[in-house]
């Protein structure tokens, strides 16, 4: 073979390398460009569905918020401190003692809520007592007994006196 067919042989493995590092060099970016095309879709996808389920979650949010709120409306709304005084006067009526209201003071403000703490004492048997605490306790109102003290008139008495504290809330109206 002369030098020129040598020249031609190795010229032509020459391209045939580069050629064939020029395939190979193809099919890695091709492939490394589907696979960065698969991540971003992936997590373009999973953002999508974190942005769904996060907006559904508010959704579900809002609805029991806007029931929780009329929830507290239905026992709060119209009761004042007059209408509160007279549910533990009626308390009292029903379970057949004479309710005393000794005070009434108003607790902390916040921003939908007022808090109001009453005072207020009784005197009867201890079935009428314990009575009245049950119907205290299950007022319709925003309520809670926050103390009770209860005793005996004297040692040989058959009548308990009870003290309670009792903290509603109710709508502020500023």
């Amino acid at each position: 073979m002369s030098m020129i067919g040598k020249t031609w042989v190795t010229a032509m493995a020459g391209v045939g390398v580069l050629l064939s590092i020029g395939a190979l060099t193809f099919i890695v970016f091709e492939t490394n460009n589907e696979s960065r095309l698969r991540d971003a879709a992936t997590a373009t996808q999973a953002q999508s569905s974190a942005k769904d389920t996060y907006t559904g979650t508010l959704r579900i949010l809002a609805r029991d918020t806007e029931r929780s709120r009329l929830a507290l409306r239905a026992i709060t709304a119209d009761k004042d401190v007059v209408a509160l005084i007279q549910l533990l006067e009626d308390a009292g009526n029903i379970a057949g003692v004479k309710v005393s209201i000794d005070a009434v003071s108003s607790g902390v403000d916040e921003e939908v809520l007022q808090s109001v703490v009453v005072s207020m004492s009784a005197n009867g048997s201890f079935n009428e007592v314990n009575h009245l605490l049950s119907l205290v306790e299950a007022l319709p109102a925003a309520s809670s007994i926050t103390q009770f003290e209860l005793e005996r008139e004297n040692a040989t008495s058959q009548n308990w006196n009870v003290q309670i504290r009792v903290r509603f809330l109710i709508e502020n109206e500023f």
